[in-house]
């Protein structure tokens, strides 16, 4: 009964339309793209938070990069690392924003549906016994992902928020005798006496609490997508390689084996279209969160080692976060290298040899067309897969050794 569900169109699975709702509250993406429509009443909300997350959150890196550079004489050590620690985080979210507005990411976004889902090609081949236990599993990875990324996100923000909320809770006594001042998780520059006046720290206690809640959204929404995109490439180079293995047959005619020919050839061509939108579309994210693990990982890594024993649970839930990502990311784009790479293989193994001259001249095209490396390649050019993955984590410790001299 699940895997008959899985094999309906994503536009009627709940797993979609979820996604798509919240994703458009947090403005990764616009639900009409998909076939949704707004909700009547509350519609206005859905366009309220877009516009929100598009302006405020451009307002609140820089406050954050005021507050450091204007308390960075005076601010404890602890509050420095926590600024350094969430600046970035914030840069990574305005990033993230910023991305779903580029034309590539929302033209890749409107084909998902239809043209990059592989139950596109499931429509055409329902008898496909290969096909249908693809859709199935990429619904399965898909969902597994999506919650392991939810689940883990929620906990480690939840962390950073009740960290200092049940410190300013223990020592409220000796905040308002302003000898200690309050906690915060997100440092930024505001008129508000945010040290020692309660009704202050409850106004920017709120708004951390809801600029937390919407920027691990972001991330998190827009990591899913990046990964979704990824799997059903990885799933059509899969799909081709069974066609160009299953679908020969030796009895084909010559104008059989043109079709068959053209048909794979096509399904090729629209493979690299498809794997061209994806890599436009999320190329600044890969390059962004390699950036983001090789800014920060250390700085993670230090805390751990020397600060604090909450530390150990709140930096400790932000590595495996980081590290985790990255390395389930650069795996799953490395898939793309791998599963193409042997694809030229497949196609010498046809029978080319008793083909007609036309057909053999479509065979050399295609054959030709399979022998490039298909590698994802990042906004500044560098191939994103698991060697720069291991060389950033391999940096952590260097720059851990750097950061734990400089303090």
């Amino acid at each position: 009964m699940k895997e008959e569900y899985y094999l309906q169109h994503p536009r009627t699975q709940l797993f979609y339309k979820v996604l798509a709702h919240v994703s458009t509250i947090e403005s990764t993406i616009d639900l009409t793209w998909w076939g949704y429509t707004f909700p009547k009443y509350v519609g206005w909300f859905y366009h309220l938070q877009c516009n929100v997350v598009r302006l405020f959150g451009k307002c609140v890196v820089v406050s954050q990069i005021l507050f450091i550079i204007l308390n960075y004489q005076t601010i404890d050590k602890s509050v420095f690392i926590i600024a350094i620690t969430i600046t970035p985080l914030g840069a990574l979210v305005g990033i993230k924003a910023e991305s779903a507005k580029a034309e590539c990411y929302v033209n890749l976004m409107k084909n998902f549906m239809d043209k990059v889902h592989i139950h596109s090609i499931y429509r055409k081949n329902e008898n496909n016994e290969f096909v249908k236990k693809k859709v199935i599993q990429i619904e399965r990875v898909s969902r597994f992902t999506a919650y392991f990324l939810v689940i883990l996100i929620a906990i480690n923000c939840l962390s950073w928020m009740l960290k200092p909320t049940l410190h300013n809770i223990k020592h409220f006594e000796e905040i308002m005798n302003k000898s200690m001042e309050f906690q915060y998780y997100i440092y930024f520059w505001t008129p508000l006496d945010y040290k020692y006046n309660l009704r202050d720290y409850i106004i920017i206690h709120t708004l951390c609490i809801y600029l937390g809640a919407t920027a691990v959204t972001v991330i998190v929404t827009f990591d899913i997508f990046n990964f979704i995109a990824v799997f059903h490439v990885v799933a059509h180079i899969q799909i081709l390689k069974n066609n160009v293995k299953s679908n020969w047959s030796d009895d084909f005619n010559e104008s059989e084996k043109k079709g068959y020919l053209v048909s794979i050839l096509e399904y090729h061509a629209y493979i690299i279209r498809i794997f061209g939108e994806v890599q436009s579309a999320f190329g600044l994210n890969v390059a962004s969160n390699y950036l983001q693990n090789l800014i920060e990982d250390g700085l993670f890594l230090y805390q751990i080692m020397n600060g604090e024993k909450e530390n150990v649970l709140m930096y400790g839930l932000m590595i495996i976060l980081y590290l985790g990502g990255l390395i389930f990311l650069s795996i799953v784009l490395e898939e793309i290298r791998r599963q193409n790479y042997d694809l030229c293989e497949y196609v010498y193994a046809l029978p080319w040899e008793g083909m007609s001259l036309e057909n053999q001249k479509i065979f050399v095209v295609f054959l030709q067309r399979t022998q490039p490396d298909l590698e994802f390649e990042t906004v500044c050019g560098m191939k994103a897969g698991v060697k720069p993955a291991f060389s950033i984590v391999k940096s952590m410790f260097s720059y851990y050794v750097m950061i734990n001299s400089r303090f």
